[in-house]
């Protein structure tokens, strides 16, 4: 792949805090959590970057954030919004603690051009990529940017975004709080680019610009500037694991994936064409030179000095280095001539150590495949400790199109099935989910069964990732066959796996990454299993919400049953409660009194039944004949029933049976009520009839 710069030259001074000057700079400065406003932190910064003592400032949006991944870090705030659908983004800073007298007549925007994958745009590709700025003071217009080209001028050099000037009048803060809003929309011309900002500057005219950096001292090599590197993995081709690592000695090594070794790498652009210093996040070491003679003795180093690598991409168009890099340092000769055969970090084919040797799309030993990911690093006494609490490292990721909308652990293997359900798209990439403990028997298989909310792309892959030793790490790897919507996937536990609580990891990711832990795009979901022994037939417990407004019977009593009996519940209320529901591990699995179901598994099933009530005349309780052709929909704001004859009223409870509304007619407004799974009870002349519902507010 094409590397893109996704760096830029901003020297950070010491942070402390320092009285604020009337003549002073305001920097504002971003770090941030999440991709929400409320997860940004702004910096109130003098010109030389140290924090201004009593200065604070806040930070609103009208739209949610890209996550931090790709070019994105922690100080770029970037509205999760595509300029070719025309947006109005309003960006509010509140500065507060600035004395009356400072005054600005220009502010400086720090603007990125970013694309739908978080790295930079192509400065050179010949499409336009225009914004509109307006900035207002307290209300008041300060001046605009019209029809900016923000990819424009960028990309050499390592220089990957620009700052852009408003002038304007002076403007004078009064009582010591400033409000300055950014107002963004789309220009004449706008292909498709989300607008990234990394800092705001207000000024006088002729303080904007700073002051040359230093030439270094004759004979220093300066330190390469690693701020905004984005961190990778290198692993071995694209069959997976074999992650570059620094031992203790500074060889590199090649071992499976493991947060407490130094496997983290920063790639640093040196200012030529796909050239790079690599280090190490860990070590604070780089990659020594590969210009030795190939042999399996030429093991390779890392070194306290910069040593500049070529990163290639290959041109082999299949096979397994397709996607990859071969990684030459600029002293070898044909550094950048993959034809060449130039000398490259290779895998010793007899070892785990890494060696110099020829590239060359016929010497597949010698390429590497670049993973973004964030550094996780732990260093091996707090990784025992996380291992131990259960503690999993979470990737980082940007939500898709597709979504589970079901999820189940059954099938014989499965003492305790996991159903997980959901009829929305999920507010965050990430998606625990606590309330089902599934149990698996030990050297058994099981099924797991999904749904996706569309019929994905071709490029969606879905999998599942086991931690059958219980150490924190996913070591195996389910794939999951989609076919359509419906996805499916057979599992065998092992006979050696750990009796300890345990996460099952589902990825629905669309970006070719593919290890439990790799950046996603589309959705992460972390369920909870159980190793446990074989047991012979499975059981059935029967319960209630209150004992006093309705018991449960079932159709044969036994103390176990055997795989496959189908068994009858039936739910009987007493005095005036009503039937609502069963649930099951707190999924409603009927809304029926008398609920059929298969004994494939250990069943715990409740029946929940509304408060007694004293006026029968307000209580409507289910009947012989009730109607079957009941229908719930929600339409224009409202919950409307409808059935074969007229709907006299229709309450709304939740599933645990406490009453939310009630109404009468078929329809119901919807204004008020929370997000959530709800059972609408629709009364008709022949009795009622209970109905599931899940409301996406």
């Amino acid at each position: 792949m094409m590397m893109k710069r996704q760096f830029f030259l901003l020297l950070f001074a010491l942070m402390s805090v320092v009285p604020f000057m009337a003549s002073d700079v305001v920097r504002l400065q971003f770090n941030r959590t999440g991709t929400e406003a409320k997860d940004v932190v702004v910096t109130v910064a003098d010109g030389e970057g140290n924090a201004i003592s009593g200065a604070t400032a806040s930070f609103a949006a009208s739209h949610a954030l890209k996550g931090t991944a790709g070019a994105i870090n922690a100080g770029i705030i970037c509205p999760n919004v595509n300029g070719n659908t025309s947006p109005n983004i309003e960006l509010t800073f509140t500065i507060e603690g600035l004395p009356q007298a400072f005054a600005f007549n220009q502010v400086g925007l720090n603007i990125h051009a970013l694309n739908g994958v978080s790295n930079y745009q192509e400065p050179g590709d010949g499409i336009t990529r225009q914004w509109n700025v307006t900035a207002t003071a307290d209300g008041k217009a300060l001046g605009a940017l019209n029809d900016i080209d923000i990819a424009a001028g960028v990309g050499s050099a390592g220089a990957v975004h620009k700052v852009w000037d408003i002038t304007s009048q002076e403007a004078v803060v009064a009582g010591g709080t400033l409000v300055l809003k950014l107002i963004v929309t789309k220009g004449t011309a706008n292909s498709g680019c989300f607008f990234g900002l990394s800092e705001v500057t207000l000024s006088t005219a002729e303080t904007v610009t700073p002051e040359p950096e230093p030439e270094p001292e004759p004979g220093v090599t300066p330190e390469p500037d690693d701020s905004d590197a984005t961190v990778y993995y290198i692993t071995w081709k694209s069959t997976g694991g074999n992650y570059i690592t620094e031992g203790s000695d500074h060889h590199l090594t090649v071992g499976g994936k493991n947060a407490g070794k130094a496997q983290f790498w920063k790639l640093i652009p040196t200012g030529k064409d796909n050239c790079y210093y690599i280090k190490n996040v860990v070590t604070g070491r780089y990659i020594g030179s590969c210009n030795m003679t190939p042999a399996a003795a030429s093991r390779v180093t890392t070194s306290e000095e910069p040593v500049e690598y070529y990163v290639g991409p290959t041109s082999a168009t299949s096979g397994e280095i397709v996607g990859c890099h071969y990684f030459s340092s600029t002293d070898c000769a044909g550094y950048s001539d993959e034809n060449a055969g130039p000398r490259a970090l290779n895998k010793d084919g007899a070892s785990s150590y890494v060696i110099t040797w020829q590239a060359g799309t016929s010497r597949t030993g010698s390429y590497w495949k670049l993973v973004a990911t964030t550094d996780e690093y732990e260093p091996p006494q707090h990784t025992s400790v996380a291992k131990a609490a259960g503690i999993y490292f979470n990737p980082c990721g940007t939500a898709g199109n597709n979504y589970l909308t079901s999820a189940k652990v059954h099938g014989e293997g499965a003492l305790d099935h996991i159903v997980y359900e959901a009829s929305a798209k999920p507010a965050s990439w990430h998606v625990p989910y606590p309330h089902d403990y599934g149990q698996v028997v030990r050297g058994a298989t099981f099924d797991l069964t999904i749904a996706l909310n569309a019929t994905p792309g071709a490029d969606l892959k879905a999998n599942a990732y086991f931690d059958w030793d219980a150490d924190g790490v996913f070591e195996a790897t389910a794939p999951i066959a989609l076919n359509g919507k419906a996805g499916t996937a057979t599992v065998a536990v092992p006979e050696t796996a750990s009796e300890n609580p345990m996460r099952m990891r589902i990825r629905i990711n669309s970006n070719g990454l593919d290890l439990a832990e790799d950046d996603v795009e589309g959705f992460v979901y972390d369920l909870h299993l159980a190793v446990v022994e074989p047991q012979e037939g499975r059981t059935v417990k029967l319960s209630t919400n209150d004992a006093d407004r309705g018991k449960a019977t079932l159709s044969q009593e036994a103390t176990s049953y055997a795989y496959g009996t189908m068994l009858t519940a039936t739910a009987t209320p007493k005095g005036g409660a009503t039937f609502i529901c069963w649930r099951e591990e707190g999924v409603v699995v009927s809304t029926d009194a008398v609920y059929t179901f298969t004994v494939d598994r250990n069943v715990k099933l409740k029946a929940y039944f509304t408060a007694r009530s004293m006026a029968e005349t307000c209580v409507d309780t289910p009947v012989a004949g009730a109607p079957d052709e009941v229908t719930v929909a929600i339409e224009d704001g409202y919950i409307v029933a409808r059935a074969n004859e007229p709907v006299s009223s229709i309450t709304l409870y939740t599933p645990d049976a406490v009453q939310v509304a009630q109404c009468s007619g078929n329809a119901m407004p919807t204004t008020g009520l929370k997000q959530g799974t709800y059972i609408v009870q629709a009364t008709i002349a022949r009795g009622s009839k209970n109905v599931k519902l899940y409301l996406n507010k």
